[in-house]
């Protein structure tokens, strides 16, 4: 029996069920309420990425069952046509049910993965959210007060009108304020500081918002693609957009940068824009107007983009006045100066934010000296090993060459596009930092990336007319993909350095290499999920490994499925001689699986206090355990389990490390710098 017949047989005995519609209703009710207590997990259950209450499976089997019941609601609705009412998402993807699925699922892994990752907020996003922050806290634009308990700002600067300076925009503050919001109201009502500053609720609602974002960006790129391509030609080339280029590591793991906004803003910029061009009507104009300026609030360098609709005016100014279509010249002037009106007027929020920090309603933050015109790196910012768009995103590469083949399927459109992706290529190799920091990728390029997916689809279109091209195309995605997650995962674990040039051969050999070990580890991690999901109370991050009996030595210099959050990546020390890791985000956790029966535990560790280290918080199972004062040098700490703190399934050990011993000393919730510990091995005896 085949698949198409088992779908089948499924469908006709859900449709023959009596009462159908009653079901309809019922998962109608069932999915929300799933998605309910999925945030309300993310909320309440789990803080710190379930390092505090270890006994969590996390949202793994309430992902799983949300997939489900969304994929049962679309089968039924789709297969009984009197009882279906296309959603929202269905009709801005010109009713499509199934591609409207799909993203509906890619919306709830991407969330999983959000959950997994975004629980804080890097340094250069500080300086978008402070915007916030100090004006909802403090009624004002001077940062000092806010920027110490945030980490202090990337740097110390006052300008001359007495307002420390910021590079960044306020757009970020302006469209995460929904977001903040729920957070702060969520703050007061269940007594957790509502000062603005924790990672729960208010960093974790930052990011549930970029993401969200984000992924509306990516329904409104698939509806944009189908204008003009094949629906499954459409979709293929946003989910390679979504998960093959740098954005899916800043919508999934790190959307709290502005580049998850600028995706979702630049792609709503360009849906309005397909509006107009469809017809040109007054309101089509303004709401393009507005959706332009916002593209700008979140990153102003978006006003290239604004190169789209400037050419489509003057075309329809200068088109003959024998053509019938050819709308009058005074409604095109009416037209074009609503749309910059709207625009400014949309943007002013910014202006009036320049004017009063900078004296200047248009202004470079960053100083006269950082964009260097005339000087532009474009080999550089192309194909560097340090962040090249093209080095590191090949498939974009050829992306580019697909906006020479949609030219001649649009002229106008593919000129005007591939006008605003060249511009956009000179204004970010001109800053002196034209590699973009500390980067995953060109990150800088997060706002073409919906101008590239057109020539990725335009160039799809042209290699799946033929079958042994279509097997080409399958194996070029696939390939993104693989070197992307690779890329990712080399990226994340300092395999590579996050900035620099990096040698071409080991920057290509890294990246095969872990790709393909995550080839090699799919078997391995379908039996992680089966072990999750047969196991009580354990957790995907167990990897299938449990206490050993008479005892368990984790040594840190090995690739360990034990450890867990906190940890360096594996490095050689030369007074021990040895491989070992770093606590580096001083908190070092490991994960203890324990099924079988209670029994006391022994807990050795091997440690060396580095950095303003001088005591150590030893915690199991989020109980405090033993507070250690350390001593220069390696040092072995050895520490008694009651049974009675031993559980059932995952067990956490943790190991908190602080400059100095307090009166009241607690566990640690926000890293801070300097107090690390370098770790040999830790040896976890059972005694029966």
């Amino acid at each position: 029996m085949n698949l198409n017949n088992i779908k089948e047989k499924f469908l006709n005995f859900i449709i023959n069920i009596k009462y159908i519609r009653l079901l309809n209703v019922l998962l109608s009710t069932l999915i929300p309420g799933v998605v309910i207590i999925i945030l309300l997990n993310a909320y309440i259950g789990t803080y710190y990425k379930m390092d505090l209450m270890p006994n969590k499976k996390g949202l793994f089997p309430a992902i799983i069952l949300l997939v489900l019941l969304i994929i049962l609601k679309f089968l039924i609705r789709s297969r009984i046509k009197e009882s279906y009412r296309p959603n929202r998402i269905t009709r801005i993807v010109h009713g499509n049910r199934w591609i409207a699925l799909i993203l509906l699922l890619v919306l709830v892994f991407s969330f999983y993965t959000m959950y997994k990752f975004s629980w804080n907020i890097a340094k250069d996003a500080f300086l978008h959210y402070v915007y916030l922050h100090s004006l909802f806290f403090d009624g004002d634009l001077h940062f000092s007060n806010n920027y110490e308990p945030m980490g202090g700002p990337s740097f110390f600067l006052v300008h001359e009108t007495g307002y420390w300076m910021n590079p960044f925009s306020i757009g970020s503050s302006v469209f995460w304020f929904p977001f903040f919001l729920t957070g702060h109201f969520y703050a007061k009502m269940v007594g957790i500081p509502a000062d603005g500053y924790a990672e729960f609720p208010y960093i974790f609602s930052l990011n549930l918002g970029g993401l969200l974002l984000a992924w509306f960006g990516l329904v409104l790129l698939t509806s944009v693609l189908q204008r003009y391509f094949k629906d499954n030609i459409a979709l293929i080339s946003a989910l390679v957009i979504w998960y093959a280029t740098p954005l899916t590591f800043y919508t999934n793991q790190q959307p709290f940068f502005s580049h998850a906004l600028s995706f979702f803003f630049v792609t709503f910029f360009l849906f309005n824009f397909f509006r107009v061009y469809e017809r040109s009507t007054m309101p089509r104009w303004m709401i393009l107007g507005i959706s332009t300026g916002m593209m700008m609030l979140v990153r102003p360098q978006n006003i290239i983009f604004a190169i789209i609709p400037i050419i489509f005016l003057v075309k329809l100014y200068f088109q003959k006045n024998d053509d019938e279509k050819a709308p009058n010249r005074a409604d095109v002037f009416k037209c074009g100066s609503l749309y910059v009106l709207f625009t400014l007027a949309t943007f002013l929020p910014q202006m009036i934010i320049w004017q009063i920090m900078y004296g200047s309603p248009f202004t470079i933050p960053q100083g006269k000296t950082f964009m260097e015109w005339g000087n532009p790196k474009i080999l550089k910012i192309l194909f560097s090993t340090n962040h090249g768009l093209f080095t590191w995103t090949p498939i974009l590469l050829l992306a580019f060459m697909g906006l020479f083949i949609f030219i001649i399927k649009d002229k106008l459109v593919g000129i005007s596009m591939l006008t605003a992706f060249l511009l956009m290529v000179y204004v970010n190799s001109v800053p002196n930092d034209w590699w973009g920091g500390n980067a995953l990728g060109a990150r800088r390029f997060s706002s073409s990336l919906p101008v590239l997916a057109i020539g990725l689809a335009a160039l799809f279109t042209i290699m799946l007319r033929k079958r042994i091209l279509k097997v080409l195309t399958a194996l070029i995605v696939i390939a993104a993909l693989l070197w992307n997650f690779a890329l990712i995962s080399i990226y994340t674990d300092k395999t590579i350095p996050h900035s620099g040039e990096i040698d071409y051969s080991y920057f290509l050999g890294s990246t095969f290499t872990r790709a393909g070990r995550i080839i090699g580890d799919i078997p391995h991690n379908i039996a992680a999920a089966a072990f999750v999901l047969t196991n009580k109370n354990a957790s995907f991050r167990c990897y299938n490994v449990k206490l050993q009996k008479p005892e368990t030595v984790i040594r840190t210099g090995t690739v360990n499925p034990y450890l867990r959050n906190g940890w360096s990546e594996i490095r050689e020390d030369p007074g021990l001689g040895k491989k070992v890791r770093i606590a580096v985000r001083n908190i070092a956790s490991i994960n203890l699986y324990n099924d079988t029966e209670h029994v006391p535990l022994k807990i050795k560790v091997r440690l060396f206090p580095l950095g303003n280290t001088e005591t150590v918080l030893f915690l199991f199972n989020s109980i405090e355990i033993e507070t250690a004062k350390l001593k220069p040098g390696w040092q072995t700490i050895t520490l008694s389990i009651d049974e009675s703190l031993i559980q059932t399934g995952i067990n956490l050990f943790r190991m908190d490390s602080f400059a100095d011993i307090t009166e009241e000393i607690e566990p640690i919730r926000d890293s801070s710098i300097g107090e690390w510990l370098e770790i040999e091995y830790i040896k976890i005896i059972t005694k029966n």
